[in-house]
């Protein structure tokens, strides 16, 4: 509903499901909710709220890669929205996981 611009729809869906994983109902949706919340509060000019809602994600326990760079992205976004958008690009980034692949060594980069 986000992507068809239907707002008021999908922050009211995401609220409930947020209330549901809240209070233990289901907690591996969690992050994919806040990030959703963080789009949804962009979206509303909320930079503000969306700020607070990605970062949760990235202070949770331990959000895996594909999470973290959604709520990275989310960060940029906001700031970008903000119009900061030299500090959407400002992510210290430093080598975190050596990879290996085909002989090609290869390191994921985390972002702080």
């Amino acid at each position: 509903m986000l992507r068809t611009h239907r707002l008021e729809d999908a922050k009211r869906y995401n609220e409930k499901a947020l209330k549901i994983e809240d209070s233990g109902g289901d907690t591996f949706g969690v992050p994919d909710s806040l990030i959703l919340a963080g789009h949804i509060a962009a979206a509303e000019m909320r930079f503000g709220d969306a700020h607070q809602f990605f970062h949760r994600v990235l202070s949770g326990p331990s959000p895996d890669a594909p999470l973290r760079w959604q709520a990275e992205a989310g960060l940029a976004g906001v700031r970008d929205g903000e119009k900061r958008p030299m500090e959407a690009n400002d992510c210290t980034c430093k080598p975190s996981i050596p990879l290996r692949r085909h002989d090609i060594p290869l390191t994921t980069m985390s972002c702080d």
